[in-house]
């Protein structure tokens, strides 16, 4: 939201009825408002939208009572609109992409510590140790169904078992 300085706030009538117009267009439009508090005032009202599909919706108010909209006025809002969509989807994806690279990095990290880990004991209270920290667990559980060796510890069918109380 931006509002200039000293111009007085519009009614919460008002913007939800300029976003629901806004958001029933294909375009942008100039629309008129009814008010109780104020009246009545006439607005430009653009849907954003990005792949035909909408993902919010601009409203702009006039800053006086005289102040009427044209065809270029309309124009510049349509080109601004199309580069806002733009820009949101770029800024999306490269939060996605960031995210994505996070991931990747704790993944590596987490990695390198389980390969050198000597033995399937140490192996499992990393694995679970490292788990814990990042996804915030308080306990959690390995079962492996392999056959170990004499310092692992086997629940006598053959399966490796480990369980990590503490992350």
């Amino acid at each position: 939201h931006y509002a200039r300085p000293n111009v007085p706030a519009l009614s919460t009538v008002t913007v939800e009825q300029a976003n629901e117009k806004a958001t029933a267009q294909n375009q942008a439009t100039i629309v008129n408002l009814e008010d109780n508090q104020t009246g009545g005032s006439e607005a430009i009202v653009a849907p954003v939208v990005f792949r035909n599909q909408t993902i919010g919706a601009l409203q702009i108010h006039p800053a006086g009572s005289g102040q009427s909209w044209n065809d270029e006025d309309l124009a510049i809002v349509e080109a601004v609109v199309d580069q806002l969509a733009q820009t949101a989807e770029s800024l999306r994806l490269f939060d996605e992409t960031r995210q994505q690279a996070g991931q990747e990095r704790i993944i590596r990290e987490i990695a390198e510590k389980l390969r050198a880990a000597p033995n399937l004991e140490i192996l499992t209270q990393v694995a679970g140790q490292e788990l814990g920290k990042v996804l915030g667990a308080s306990s959690g559980r390995i079962k492996l169904g392999i056959q170990s060796g004499a310092d692992d510890r086997s629940n006598g069918n053959g399966q490796q078992e480990q369980n990590n109380a503490k992350p």
